[in-house]
């Protein structure tokens, strides 16, 4: 008892001779008779009260251990720089600027003893000669010290936005950050067990719902790390060395819906990782270097119903991968390697609706992959070298309406017609290696199509339904083209040419007189050479001109959906 009670008189003692000290270089820095010697005089003794009550609760409550002890740390005003009255505290990317109300400083109250880097870091942010200053992990000894520093800067800009003398952060259900954000961008420390324990003295954990973390140094982060947490909603955890996920590491957050463990270096999910995430609807591990799925990797995800696996490396989808995610509607594996889906690769989603595939190497997707998918209504394997769709591919999904083929090489295109409920069609095939004929389509409920041609045809009544229309690689009109797009509202012509004034010119021109519902109109070049820019555009000028003259038609770049509207709630 008596060593704690030195402490606390230790304590208020170093406080007192610091405002004494500084107190005393302003008052010999003024001019003698100057009226401002009797205010920093009055604030002085106003603080030196504030610290000798503080004392005495402490020393009152010795032996109550109960009640949380109060400690206060002095920021002096170093620069004896003013504030005007119209200037608030900013923080920005977490680069902080703070400014003085008087020549002294600001007397802060916490429950929190800080350690003499974490009280010198604060005093840097606040004294710097820069606009803004971060700050800086490696002036301290942990990420629980980078923490701490980041969570008092957050809530001194909070409580300078009505800026008092002594600011009081000892009553932590009135200390609200959210969203909370951690971040350390050059330090040398891996997290710790203990972090984030100073947390609940600081901080009302109740309301923090999102959290992010960065740990440039984190190859994992410790089990029941997050223990804190247990209304955060929303989890971003971002490392460039973490390659793992160890098991039972968010237990305790229970109402955890979002988590993101992208950009990472991430090999290995262990059994269990998610254990406790029974509410988690969203699950983002893109850019990792995960090669393999196991079905346990997925224990206590009962309520998923996003995951994102973009760009990692995958080359084969097992069968029962995914056979634990009942709830699942979205499935995306983009930009990996994989080769090959096996049979059952896609056992247990009865929910799934949308799957991308986007850009992998899928030579052959064998229709039996998609036994189980009756609910798939979106469906994206662009830029996989396919060349051929048996038409039995198409049995088990009658209720498909988004599907992109962009960039497959395929020739025959007689199994869509098996798609009657399709609304959106990306068929921009290697047009080197295939002929389209669109007239041999017969889909009534298709709204959005973009095609590559040479040559564009005539689209027969099948499109009447249409309403927006991507064509690239255009190097001729056929008479007539657009006379059936009686509804279509966006067009966009994309060419890899530059189109003369003989294409589109003259009675070549009419073709787009049938387009009465035009909405947006877009001619598009992709060449960067500014001469093919310039003539393109005097193009695009001239059909403005000619055709559509009086007409509240703009120009504009139609940007087709590469996520499917229709799954859009």
């Amino acid at each position: 008892m008596s060593k704690n009670k030195n402490e606390i008189l230790e304590h208020s003692e170093s406080v007192v001779r610091q405002i004494d000290i500084h107190t005393e270089k302003c008052i010999r820095s003024m001019k003698r008779g100057n009226n401002q010697e009797k205010l920093l005089e009055s604030l002085r003794e106003k603080w030196i009260s504030k610290i000798k009550q503080i004392q005495e609760f402490n020393l009152s409550n010795l032996t109550n251990q109960q009640v949380k002890r109060k400690y206060c740390f002095f920021i002096p005003n170093v620069r004896n720089k003013l504030s005007s009255e119209f200037e608030k505290p900013k923080s920005q990317n977490k680069q902080y600027s703070f400014n003085f109300i008087n020549k002294l400083g600001y007397l802060v109250i916490s429950n929190l003893l800080l350690s003499p880097k974490v009280l010198n870091e604060i005093l840097e942010v606040f004294n710097t000669k820069e606009s803004m200053r971060r700050i800086i992990d490696a002036n301290l000894d942990s990420f629980g010290e980078l923490a701490q520093c980041s969570i008092i800067c957050d809530l001194l800009v909070q409580k300078l936005e009505n800026p008092n003398e002594i600011i009081d952060l000892s009553k932590q259900e009135e200390n609200i950050i959210n969203p909370l954000a951690i971040i350390g961008e050059f330090g040398q420390s891996a997290p710790k067990n203990t972090d984030f324990d100073f947390m609940p003295n600081l901080l009302n954990m109740d309301r923090v719902e999102r959290l992010a973390v960065i740990n440039r140094q984190a190859t994992y982060f410790p089990k029941e790390y997050f223990q804190n947490f247990k209304n955060v909603n929303d989890l971003n955890l971002t490392s460039q060395n973490l390659d793992r996920v160890i098991a039972n590491n968010f237990l305790g957050m229970n109402k955890l819906e979002t988590l993101f463990l992208c950009h990472s270096q991430i090999n290995t999910i262990e059994k269990d990782a998610f254990n406790g995430l029974k509410n988690l609807k969203t699950l983002h591990l893109i850019n990792n270097n995960l090669s393999s799925l196991h079905p346990d990797l997925f224990n206590g995800l009962e309520s998923l119903e996003c995951l994102s696996l973009d760009r990692n490396n995958f080359t084969i989808i097992k069968t029962n991968s995914f056979i634990k995610l009942k709830m699942l509607k979205k499935l995306s594996l983009n930009q990996n390697k994989i080769e090959k889906l096996q049979q059952g690769a896609l056992n247990g989603l009865e929910s799934l609706k949308h799957l991308e595939l986007n850009d992998n190497q899928i030579k052959n997707l064998d229709y039996k992959v998609f036994e189980n998918s009756n609910n798939l209504e979106a469906l994206d394997i662009g830029y996989n070298p396919i060349e051929r769709l048996e038409e039995k591919w198409s049995e088990n999904l009658k209720n498909l309406k988004f599907l992109n083929l962009r960039q497959t090489k395929l020739t025959n295109f007689k199994f869509l017609n098996l798609f009657q409920k399709l609304e959106f069609l990306d068929m921009c095939i290697q047009y080197e290696n295939s002929l389209i004929d669109v007239n041999s389509l017969n889909l009534p409920n298709l709204k959005f199509l973009i095609i590559g041609c040479f040559s564009v045809p005539k689209f027969n009544e099948n499109y009447k339904n249409l309403q927006c229309l991507e064509i690239v690689v255009v190097n001729d009109f056929k008479d007539n083209c657009f006379d059936n797009l009686i509804n279509l509202e966006y067009l966009k012509i994309t060419a890899t040419t530059v189109l003369n004034n003989q294409i589109l010119s003259g009675s070549k021109l009419k073709i787009f007189n049938p387009l009465k519902k035009l909405k947006y109109f877009s001619l598009e070049n992709p060449s960067p050479n500014q001469e093919c820019t310039t003539k393109f555009h005097n193009v695009e000028q001239h059909v403005f001109n000619t055709i559509f003259n009086g007409r509240s038609i703009r120009s504009y770049t139609v940007v087709l959906p590469t996520v499917p509207l229709l799954l859009t709630e």
